[in-house]
């Protein structure tokens, strides 16, 4: 298994600390130690943790982490070669290894196990200090040890190069928020990651279904602060940089530095984006550096000190701290992007600013909201002479500026591991490129779309401006609208990433699968089943986002145009693939968590025992299922995106009930004998999206053949008739306008999708002339799609970039990849049937309906309703319910 970095700073690495998701060829024996050989036949320890596996058992996708090197402005070819689990003796100090010794046989696993001896030493009496403090004054604090994170205690008996801790997690007391941690130690380099997370599990009360600020269950903070210190050391003198481009500087200690970003430092940093719950902005103010010339208490109330005001500028700052026999470097993750933040230092350690006390007020953690931030220390326990060197301090550069860690695409494809990849890079319309060039470059790429609204904080940064609101909103300009990962976009970055190898497509995936998973995922089992664990939908149409931050519906949008009437999550807007591709990548066990969740979620708003109507009825409530119309559970984007949740869980987890739910959604939506004129499907404004349920389908019948065999003919019998009613029928919405409300760039975005599923159904028919035809009319309804897109000025705009993301792999795919051989008979086989009658279900309302409707259903009902057992969740959602968690929660006093 071959892999590549791209070293493109003018910096040489040396044992920088490298995470990569590689797709595993079927045969490849993995094992959890390996060895990483550059082409001078260099060796290097790695560590390899299976991700997914195959149906068979065997590895899909593993994540390799280990420390290498790579020379300035080259790309560094490794292959991995797979080793034996060895237990080594340790009998050698550390100071027997070297910088420069290399990592062959017997040599590499003793260098592990020197490197293990010093683990617990490096970290012995460093410990953790959560310290929250809310507007109201009240302070909780959460003390404990790193050994309490679970590191393992026998080194001995473990020579892996990268340890990594469980999950920690706990509650603060007197309050409902849970802070997690996990710690990840890269022996090589001795570096320690730590990922924070601050969670409020409340639910929010969304009176009339409106999300904004202010609501009863959040926090309201003044402060966040992660403590990491070591009463044993005392350290003398200090050193930092405020980011590369600058000189480092130094102060004696005793004393403390303090650096803190209060705002973007952009020319927008006022932007209404960051309006607070009263409709106000916050106060500007400049960021900071600060030097206290002696010790100072807690509350900073000596204020001998030294101050820098920066009006515009973005810190990425690195302080080392050294003592007369040891250093430590710290940073954080995107320091100035997630504003506010600070980093603070003294003669015992850090402490970092997850919500750093800001000068333009407190934070506001909604219910169901989190907030991560990754912090980065490095040890060195050489000698002081060398510590006190400008070496120091550029340990952990890097982090703000990593090398591109790609494996070999063409590999990748072979592997299978990701479904309709193709890792040709040619593109065979020269427009695709242009409009994927001007999505990185220019007026309207997506990271000038940052700077316009200030897309920058702890809660915005990641997310994309949903510039196309603009253009019928009659709210001031730029209008505020957060497209929260509509259409998948993050699964269209990482794809062109991994297309490319251009990092910038990683630079906007990687904060935004952040972003998503912090922000726009509602985390808390205390609400309604039907939101519980779901995805917030973009901020509405056409209008400005208000104080509903990244939660769809604002009470600022009633009015006369575009009125808005309030809402949820709802299933038109569940998207997972993105996030189980960047969990392939990376490793991120949050992504694998959201997954599953989101899963859940489908099959839980589904049940109509857990909704509030299910004293009444026990039904399915459809929601999982509908589209546009409560009463309309034909092919559209709503099942669709739960097709693709269940899938995408299924692979993750290979749990047989994520595939069944799968299957009675499938059966549910489609038949191979509907009457297509009877559901409607050339209305535009209604049914626009049935060709992303028969996208879902394909791809249903690419990853389930082997599993379900029998509802993967009935999907081909019924797809194929999909695609002969598309191409006789189907017509590019631009040329029938006058059934658009509003005609715009989208439109034409949308027809490439109609395209690319006509050549898709087309490769899962067996070749003929027939299949030859739907192709070609597929690639022709293609080509005119974006020749319309190409006219617009618009067509850089977020939705239509979106759907280009997403289409265009589906096009490669379409054009270059081989049919998967057990599809592929599968296809040959007779399709006509008999298949089982079209079901016949009501969901949950329509059943209530006729129940009141029908005397004969009275006693029925009468029956239902005594079971008590059904009642907790109506009453949560009634007066009743509010009044009690009115009563009891935990932030009243805040």
């Amino acid at each position: 298994m071959k892999f590549s970095l791209q070293e493109c700073d003018g910096v040489a690495r040396f044992r920088e600390p490298v995470a990569l998701g590689m797709g595993v060829p079927p045969g490849v024996a993995v094992t959890p130690l390996a060895t990483a050989v550059d082409t001078k036949g260099r060796r290097y320890p790695a560590n390899c943790r299976v991700l997914t596996r195959r149906g068979d058992g065997s590895a899909m996708w593993i994540l390799v982490q280990a420390c290498l090197d790579a020379d300035a402005d080259s790309v560094a070819l490794y292959s991995l070669e797979f080793d034996p689990e060895t237990n080594v003796e340790l009998q050698t100090s550390a100071s027997e290894v070297t910088k420069d010794s290399h990592l062959d046989s017997k040599a590499g696993n003793l260098h592990r196990a020197i490197a293990l001896v010093n683990l617990h030493e490096t970290i012995a009496g460093w410990n953790l200090q959560l310290s929250v403090r809310s507007v109201g004054g009240n302070r909780w604090q959460l003390p404990l040890s790193i050994d309490q994170i679970d590191f393992p205690a026998d080194t001995k008996a473990n020579s892996n190069n990268v340890i990594e801790s469980k999950c920690y997690a706990s509650q603060l007391e007197g309050t409902s928020i849970r802070a997690e941690f996990s710690l990840t130690y890269f022996i090589d380099s001795s570096k320690l990651r730590i990922d924070a997370t601050l969670h409020n599990p409340n639910r929010a009360e969304h009176p009339d279904g409106f999300w904004d600020l202010g609501d009863p269950m959040s926090y309201r903070l003044e402060s966040a602060v992660l403590s990491v210190q070591n009463l044993d050391l005392q350290f003398d003198d200090v050193r930092w940089r405020t980011d590369q481009d600058q000189p480092s500087q130094q102060h004696s200690l005793p004393g403390h530095l303090q650096l803190v970003q209060h705002h973007s430092g952009g020319v927008n940093a006022q932007s209404r984006n960051h309006l607070r719950a009263d409709g106000n902005l916050p106060p500007s103010g400049p960021s900071c550096l600060k030097i206290f010339t002696k010790n100072v208490d807690a509350d900073r109330s000596n204020q001998n000190s030294i101050c820098e005001n920066y009006e515009n500028h973005r810190f990425q700052p690195v302080v080392t701290l050294n003592d007369k026999s040891s250093s430590v470097t710290a940073t954080m993750l995107d320091f100035w992007e997630k504003y506010p933040s600070s980093i603070e230092a003294d003669e015992q350690g850090f402490h970092f600013g997850l919500l750093a006390k800001s000068n333009r007020g407190h934070q506001e953690l909604q219910g169901g909201e989190e907030t991560t931030r990754t912090i980065w220390l490095s040890f060195d326990c050489s000698s002081k002479q060398k510590i006190k060197s400008d070496d120091g301090h550029h340990q952990l550069d890097w982090v703000h500026r990593p090398v591109t860690a790609l494996q070999d695409p063409r590999e990748l494809t072979e592997s299978g591991s990701i479904d309709w990849f193709t890792a040709s890079e040619n593109l065979e319309n020269p427009k695709l490129q242009t409009l994927f060039d001007e999505l990185l470059d220019g007026e309207n790429s997506f990271f000038r779309k940052r700077e316009t609204i200030d897309e920058y904080g702890w809660r915005n940064f990641g997310d994309v401006w949903a510039d196309h609101e603009q253009a019928y909103s009659l709210d001031p300009k730029p209008v505020i609208s957060h497209y929260n990962n509509q259409y998948d976009l993050l699964q269209g970055l990482l794809r062109r990433y991994l297309q490319t190898g251009d990092r910038r497509w990683w630079n906007l995936a990687r904060p935004l699968a952040e972003h998503v998973m912090d922000i726009d995922l509602y985390r808390t089992d205390q609400d309604r089943a039907a939101y519980n664990g779901g995805m917030f939908w973009h901020t509405s149409h056409y209008r400005d986002a208000g104080t509903c931050t990244h939660r769809t519906f604002s009470r600022c949008m009633t009015g006369d145009e575009h009125r808005v009437s309030g809402g949820g999550p709802s299933n038109e807007h569940n998207y997972t693939s993105g996030l189980l591709l960047y969990y392939h990548l990376t490793g991120s066990r949050r992504a694998a968590a959201a997954v599953c969740s989101l899963a859940d979620w489908v099959i839980a708003m589904d049940d109509g025992d857990q909704s509030p109507l299910s004293p009444l009825s026990g039904r399915a409530t459809g929601y999982a299922s509908s589209t546009s119309q409560s009463s309309f559970h034909g092919p559209g984007r709503g099942v669709a995106n739960s097709i693709h949740a269940l899938l995408d869980a299924w692979t993750l987890t290979r749990s047989d009930h994520y595939l069944e739910k799968c299957e009675a959604l499938i059966y549910r939506s489609i038949h191979p004998l509907q009457d297509f004129q009877a559901m409607d499907l050339l209305h535009a404004e209604l049914r626009w999206s049935y060709s992303i349920a028969l996208q879902a389908l394909l791809r249903f019948v690419h990853l389930a053949s082997g599993q379900s065999v029998q509802t993967c003919r009935f999907v081909l019998a019924a797809l194929h008739r999909y695609g002969a009613w598309m191409q006789q029928s189907e017509k590019h919405f631009l040329d029938r306008p006058d059934e658009l409300e509003f005609p715009t760039e989208t439109w034409a975005a949308q027809d490439l999708r109609k395209g690319t599923t006509m050549m898709m159904i087309a490769r899962y028919q067996p070749e003929s002339t027939s299949s030859d035809a739907l192709f070609q009319a597929g690639k022709a309804f293609f080509d005119r799609a974006l020749d319309q897109l190409f006219e617009f000025p618009t067509r850089s705009c977020t939705r239509p970039a979106a759907i280009l993301l997403q289409q265009v792999p589906v096009l490669m795919a379409a054009l270059e990849s081989p049919m998967p051989p057990d599809i592929a008979s599968m296809v040959h086989q007779d399709l006509t049937g008999p298949w089982p009658a079209a079901e016949s279900w009501r969901f949950q309302k329509a059943d209530i309906r006729r129940s009141i409707r029908s005397p004969l259903q009275f006693p029925r009902l009468v029956l239902r309703l005594a079971g008590i057992h059904r009642w907790p969740f109506a009453l949560a959602e009634s007066p009743i319910g509010k009044r009690w968690r009115t009563k009891f929660r935990k932030t009243s006093s805040l």
